[in-house]
């Protein structure tokens, strides 16, 4: 009867939670570029084909803008709630699920990624579903159950290709069932073992075939965002909160006395993923949202931790963890713009006063191609490195992404530059988790030429 009243009223808080505000920020960049390449979408073959699609659909059906272009993304966020319930209800009970829903619900990482135009939302759903038929298959001995996971997994790829590690923490789980004293169940035998692994092998196997490993590897390598495994942890403990990384913690310290094979497949889902993606940042650009696919493990070994504990302390760790985010939560609407630079704002500002023979030099192409597609546009990075030039330019407005450029320009000599060959036009102030988000415009009045650092 509590189960009957409760999610509902947890799947409408997050309903509204993810439907307010929704086209109210400006496209950032990947988001510009997204709805961007969906209009070409399929003759443009991306390799997580599913936001592409979505973005489409909806804004074939509701016309492009930032509300239409999140919709399909939001639906998936809100389904995603009833849906850790019913796998984490089978997993461990149903206060353990219920406890998941409502963290789910309220979690701001969840709340942002709901709300953009790209592909997690979608990842975290189809892991969900992929994990939860993948251990319900097995405890069954459920060859549908089995099927499902593997088209989850599909649905999975297609919305991020790199979230396809999730198939880590399955085989560990599959290893450890064998080595560790928590039982086997009943499905763990040859057959299922053949119908799950064997279109991985043939995956494996198409993988070293040339032109497919070229598609697939397309843009990976070491750039100048470059993470380290001690920033991608930061990125995940912060998206996850604090309280909920300390409850995963503690559902870690005390598994050898607790040992059951939900727990530990719920911390195969959480960790295998996460060791693959700190090793290989050692190689490769990896950003700690990567792995937000992972998410629903912490969340349910943050409600069974609760659930264990609720005669005790658990009815205060969960008020703990929901008044954090909360108070993220009202930061997100109230203060930090939806945690998006304002490129709409800035770059309607500068439609209104541009003349023929202007450019706009800006660090990044997405929201300018998007928001003012009419303009000369000429990349910064490329002014900073000598590959562009402002030559043939009536005046140059320069539209800057604080965030960016303390990358690209770390020492503040092209933004030095920028004021001395530019007025301030306006600032567009965000600051949002923990960074300085906002847009500057300058307006240099006549052609300033070529960038010469201090």
């Amino acid at each position: 009867m509590i189960v009957r009243i409760a999610l509902p009223i947890i799947t409408l808080l997050a309903a509204a939670l993810r439907f307010w505000k929704l086209g109210e920020w400006s496209f950032w960049t990947d988001e510009a570029l997204t709805v961007l390449d969906a209009r070409r979408f399929p003759h443009i073959f991306r390799i997580n084909p599913i936001p592409y699609a979505a973005v489409k659909l909806s804004t074939a059906l509701f016309g492009e803008g930032e509300w239409s272009a999140r919709l399909i993304p939001a639906l998936f966020g809100i389904a995603s709630v009833p849906l850790i319930y019913l796998i984490a209800s089978r997993i461990f009970n149903r206060r353990a699920g219920l406890i998941s829903s409502l963290l789910l619900a309220a979690l701001p990482w969840h709340l942002f990624w709901s709300q953009n135009a790209r592909s997690y939302s979608f990842a975290l759903f189809w892991s969900l579903a992929c994990a939860g038929c993948f251990y319900l298959a097995f405890e069954r001995d459920s060859l549908a159950l089995l099927i499902c996971s593997l088209l989850s997994y599909l649905a999975l790829v297609g919305s991020h290709l790199l979230s396809g590690a999730l198939i880590l923490g399955f085989v560990l789980y599959l290893i450890l069932l064998w080595r560790l004293p928590i039982g086997r169940p009943k499905g763990l035998r040859r057959r299922n073992l053949l119908v799950f692994l064997s279109p991985f092998a043939l995956a494996c196997l198409s993988g070293a075939y040339p032109p497919v490993f070229r598609f697939i590897t397309s843009g990976w390598g070491h750039n100048i965002w470059a993470r380290s495994p001690l920033y991608i942890l930061m990125t995940l403990g912060w998206g996850v909160t604090l309280p909920v990384a300390a409850l995963s913690i503690y559902a870690l310290l005390k598994t050898p006395g607790e040992l059951n094979r939900g727990l530990i497949f719920s911390l195969c889902y959480a960790g295998a993923p996460l060791i693959f993606f700190l090793i290989g940042s050692l190689f490769q650009n990896v950003a700690g949202y990567y792995l937000f696919f992972t998410v629903p493990a912490y969340l349910m070994l943050a409600g069974y931790v609760c659930d264990r504990l609720w005669g005790k302390v658990g009815p205060l760790l969960l008020a703990i963890a929901l008044l954090d985010m909360a108070a993220w939560d009202y930061l997100y609407f109230a203060k930090e713009n939806g945690g998006r630079p304002m490129w709409r704002e800035a770059l309607e500002l500068v439609r209104s006063e541009m003349e023929e023979g202007d450019a706009v030099v800006a660090s990044v192409p997405g929201p300018v191609r998007y928001y003012l597609p009419e303009a000369k546009f000429v990349k910064a990075e490329d002014l900073m490195r000598g590959r562009a030039g402002l030559e043939g330019v009536r005046r140059a407005w320069f539209v800057l992404d604080e965030s960016n450029l303390n990358v690209i320009d770390p020492r503040g000599e092209f933004r030095r530059w920028v004021g001395e060959v530019a007025r301030f036009k306006a600032r567009f102030s965000v600051y949002s988790r923990g960074a300085d988000r906002s847009i500057t415009v300058f307006l240099a009045p006549s052609p300033p030429g070529r960038y010469r650092p201090n």
